[in-house]
């Protein structure tokens, strides 16, 4: 019986983290829209729930630092920056 509960558990656990994933993504894809409509603190928002939600990647970080520059926000743009180039460190946009 322990097995039993142990497997649902675990089942239960992964639909959770794919559900997250799925939000993300959702997150990133609406910064994304956002942030090619000019409107960079809708983007700075969704980019940032999209982290919330567990996303971590050198393109959040670099999108995020973007989006910060745009604002004139140099601070969290320089931070970001530094973020995504610990991620990709040979990435040239970076």
């Amino acid at each position: 019986m322990k097995k039993i509960i142990a497997i649902i558990l675990a089942f239960c656990l992964s639909l959770a983290a794919q559900a997250g994933s799925f939000e993300a993504a959702k997150y990133f894809a609406q910064g994304n829209s956002a942030y090619t409509n000019q409107n960079y603190q809708e983007a700075i928002t969704c980019y940032n729930r999209s982290a919330q939600e567990g996303l971590s990647s050198p393109a959040l970080s670099y999108n995020l630092a973007n989006a910060y520059y745009k604002t004139g926000d140099l601070g969290n743009a320089i931070a970001y920056y530094r973020k995504a180039e610990l991620f990709a460190p040979r990435d040239a946009d970076t």
